[in-house]
């Protein structure tokens, strides 16, 4: 039987428009997710009118961070752990300051096996 534990809700975010490669120290913003940048207007406005497709009301180029707490219990020995993200972009993933994996797909979910290790972790 799969375990889920829901992380949805309030993240930290930083929007870094610089598109530096590593975590920010400092996350100036709070999101509630699921949702997005665009809609929930945490980036500027566009001034930007595109024809002939889709213009987002709040355009943001660069990288979007997004950290959260989470809390690991009760994990039994050889149990996985996989982040599920869909209607995502190109990611990647820390779990607790390292680098685990990265996505680029835009058309399928981005799954990441998380360490197996009991207690509280920043994602």
């Amino acid at each position: 039987m799969k375990r889920v534990i829901d992380i949805s809700g309030e993240w930290k975010l930083f929007c870094d428009k610089n598109k530096n490669q590593k975590c920010p120290e400092v996350y100036d913003e709070k999101i509630i997710l699921p949702d997005n940048l665009s809609r929930t207007g945490k980036t500027k406005k566009s001034e930007e009118i595109t024809y002939n497709s889709l213009t987002d009301i709040y355009k943001f180029e660069g990288f979007a961070w997004f950290q959260k707490k989470i809390y690991l219990d009760n994990l039994k020995c050889g149990e996985t752990v996989e982040l599920f993200l869909e209607r995502t972009r190109k990611t990647k993933v820390f779990f607790d300051g390292e680098l685990i994996g990265s996505e680029n797909s835009l058309c399928t979910p981005h799954r990441y096996v998380l360490p197996s290790i009991n207690g509280e972790h920043i994602l």
